[in-house]
C-alpha cells in the first residue's frame, strides 16, 4: 500500500532540503527551526520510527481581502508543529500513519494609527489535532474525526480574555488529512501567499518531489480509508479494507457519513 520511504533519515533530510528552497526562493527569512527539525530527525536511532518538534516559524503574508479588522497590517503566519510516525508492521495495511501529531497555526497581525504607533497586537490561530484514545473514553458530545481543523485551541486560550465583544461559539471540527511540517508550510503557502510569488518553489522539482513523498505518506492512507467504504476493489487484497486498523475507518475520519 505505501511505497515511499518513511525512515528518520528521508524525512530528516526532505526538511533541510525544504529549508533551503525557502531561503533560497525569499519566503522565508529565518528557517532555522526547520533545519534544526531536519537535523534532529535525520539522525534519531530507531530508524523507521520518526519524529522531530518544529519550533514556531514563521512567513509574511500578502494582504487579503476580507481580512478583519480590514486595517490589520503587518500579517504574519505561523507554523509550530510536534510529530511521530507510526510504526509500520505490515505496510500492506492501512492504518494511521501517527502516532502523535501536535499542528499550531497562528496568524498575526498589529493595527496602527496614522502615527504609525501600534494601538493593537491582533491575533488568531487553528490548530490541527490527532485526537488521542484512552481507555475509559466516553461518547464526545459532537462530531468528532479523528483528525480535524479548529479554529482557536489552545494558543488562543493561552492569550486570555482576546475575543472583545465578539460572540464566538467552539467552532465545528473540520476533518482534514494529517499534516507534518512540509505540508503544513505547503498549506500556508497555497493559501496565505500570492500564486505569482510561490510560482518559482512550486514548479520546482524538488519542492515537488519534497510535497508529494510526503502526501504520499501522510495523506494517501486517509484518503483511501474513505474511499475504500464505497470501493474495496481499489486494494488488490478484497479484505484490505476490512483489515483497516481500528480507529483509522471512513467513519473514524469523516464521522458524518452514513
Amino acid at each position: 500500500m505505501n511505497n515511499v520511504n518513511v525512515d528518520s533519515r528521508s524525512i530528516g533530510r526532505d526538511l533541510c532540503t525544504l529549508a533551503r528552497l525557502l531561503f533560497d526562493h525569499q519566503l522565508c527569512s529565518d528557517v532555522t527551526p526547520l533545519e534544526n527539525a531536519g537535523q534532529c530527525c535525520m539522525y534519531l536511532d530507531e530508524g523507521r520510527v520518526w519524529a522531530y518538534d518544529l519550533g514556531k516559524i514563521s512567513f509574511r503574508i500578502d494582504d487579503v481581502g476580507g481580512r478583519i479588522p480590514f486595517d490589520a497590517v503587518d500579517i504574519s503566519a505561523s507554523l509550530t508543529i510536534g510529530i511521530k510516525g507510526a510504526e509500520f508492521i505490515n505496510d500492506s495495511i492501512i492504518r494511521d500513519p501517527l502516532a502523535h501529531l501536535v499542528f499550531d497555526l497562528e496568524i498575526e497581525g498589529f493595527r496602527v494609527n496614522q502615527t504609525k504607533d501600534v494601538i493593537d497586537n491582533l491575533y488568531s490561530a487553528w490548530h490541527l489535532d490527532r485526537h488521542i484514545f484512552e481507555d475509559g473514553d466516553g461518547k464526545t458530545k459532537y462530531s468528532h474525526p479523528i483528525y480535524h481543523f479548529t479554529f482557536g485551541g489552545n494558543k488562543m486560550e493561552e492569550r486570555g480574555d482576546i475575543y472583545g465583544d465578539c460572540l464566538i461559539l467552539p467552532s465545528p471540527r473540520i476533518s482534514y488529512p494529517p499534516m507534518d511540517a512540509i505540508l503544513g508550510i505547503n498549506f500556508i503557502l497555497q493559501n496565505y501567499l500570492n500564486k505569482e510569488k510561490i510560482s518559482g518553489i512550486t514548479s520546482d522539482s524538488y519542492y515537488i518531489d519534497i510535497v508529494t513523498r510526503a502526501q504520499e505518506c501522510l495523506q494517501k492512507p486517509y484518503f483511501l480509508s474513505i474511499a475504500g467504504y464505497w470501493n474495496t476493489k481499489l486494494f488488490d487484497n478484497p479484505q484490505h479494507y476490512l483489515n483497516t486498523s481500528s480507529n483509522f475507518g471512513c467513519k473514524d475520519l469523516a464521522p458524518l457519513m452514513y
